[in-house]
């Protein structure tokens, strides 16, 4: 008869250990799971150190993301153009803005020249993970002087101390393939001097340490040299360009007259330019992709306010005439609603994706 006062007792443990132990199962599991869905909704957007253009660029399109979807976005600022796409390939941040001949080297491998700036400007190996989501503005890939010089085409370089070398920027091969193409060794024709960043190089030539620069002419520091003492910058001969084109096959040429940064022209000269592209990492949701796609495309008055060449970011440019990598499904999602992703697009995409 004793036995039966305890039952209730024993029922009712047996409930609360049953609750217990349930209420247990989901913290680990159901909460773990909506953590790891308010992550996916967390991004890094890579970018160069403040007060580059490639910064600037990052911070509009990163706020854009966060006003107009349901991301959230931040960004990180590191060195070298190689580091940011690294980053991104290996998942350990999400999107990068950036020129598509850094894109091309490091899904294929390699973009280094050997006893020239090998383990400088180059993928020790491909990076299969990136996809691309947007393509909007050109780089120029140049070379400039001041008037004082003397130098007027890439021929006169001969001889001259030129800042050709940037550690861990692609550019450093296009400076190597445009003396090439005009007959110059890279290491031998001409003086090549190595420093960090353009903007020191700018500064160098500024104090007649060295005769030009390789950069894309855009900044602060460009517009203070224009102010002072003048620009010019070297035609490309638009014969040159198959041979530009053997270290990255997006590169092309344009009749452009260089207004950027507040450096004029008499008029348009042929330039080597590069198309800068948003990137992904692969493992980004096709809900993701869309989104940013979506509101990039849909907000270019937006972007053209902030700066006027935002604005080539948009549907009329989106998608590139030679992929440098697979674009991602959740933007090919969106550019097939829009009528303007078809079947040649798929046979490019099916062709860089087998490479």
């Amino acid at each position: 008869m004793e036995k039966k006062k305890w039952l209730p007792f024993i029922g009712l443990s047996t409930c609360l250990i049953f609750i217990m132990v349930s209420f247990i199962a989901i913290n680990f599991w159901v909460f773990p799971q909506n953590a790891d869905a308010a992550d996916s909704k967390k991004m890094i957007f890579m970018t160069l150190p403040q007060g580059t253009s490639s910064y600037n660029l990052t911070v509009a399109f990163s706020q854009l993301a966060n006003q107009k979807t349901n991301l959230e976005t931040s960004v990180e600022p590191v060195p070298a153009p190689i580091a940011q796409v690294l980053l991104v390939a290996k998942g350990e941040a999400q999107l990068v803005i950036t020129a598509s001949d850094g894109l091309y080297w490091a899904y294929h491998g390699g973009g280094g020249s050997p006893g020239y700036n090998e383990g400088w400007s180059k993928y020790d190996k491909p990076q299969k993970d990136l996809r691309l989501l947007c393509y909007g503005y050109d780089y120029f890939w140049v070379f400039y002087t001041l008037p004082k010089s003397g130098i007027k085409t890439i021929s006169d370089l001969k001889g001259r101390k030129v800042s050709t070398r940037y550690p861990g920027w692609t550019i450093t091969n296009y400076g190597k393939a445009m003396l090439e193409a005009y007959g110059l060794d890279p290491k031998n024709d001409i003086n090549p001097m190595t420093f960090p960043r353009s903007n020191i190089a700018q500064k160098a030539m500024m104090d007649g340490i060295i005769d030009a620069v390789l950069d894309m002419p855009i900044g602060a520091r460009i517009r203070e040299m224009e102010a002072k003492k003048g620009m010019r910058t070297l035609p490309v001969d638009p014969s040159k360009i198959d041979y530009v084109k053997r270290v990255c096959p997006t590169a092309k040429i344009s009749m452009s007259t260089p207004v950027v940064g507040g450096t004029k022209e008499s008029g348009p000269i042929p330039l080597v330019t590069v198309p800068v592209a948003i990137a992904a990492n692969k493992s980004i949701s096709d809900d993701a992709a869309y989104q940013i796609v979506k509101a990039v495309m849909e907000n270019n008055a937006h972007l053209k306010r902030i700066d006027p060449s935002y604005a080539y970011f948009n549907i009329d440019r989106a998608i590139m005439e030679t992929f440098p990598i697979p674009y991602h499904p959740g933007a090919i999602r969106y550019y097939k609603e829009k009528g303007i992703w078809k079947a040649a697009e798929d046979a490019k995409q099916a062709k860089v994706l087998n490479e």
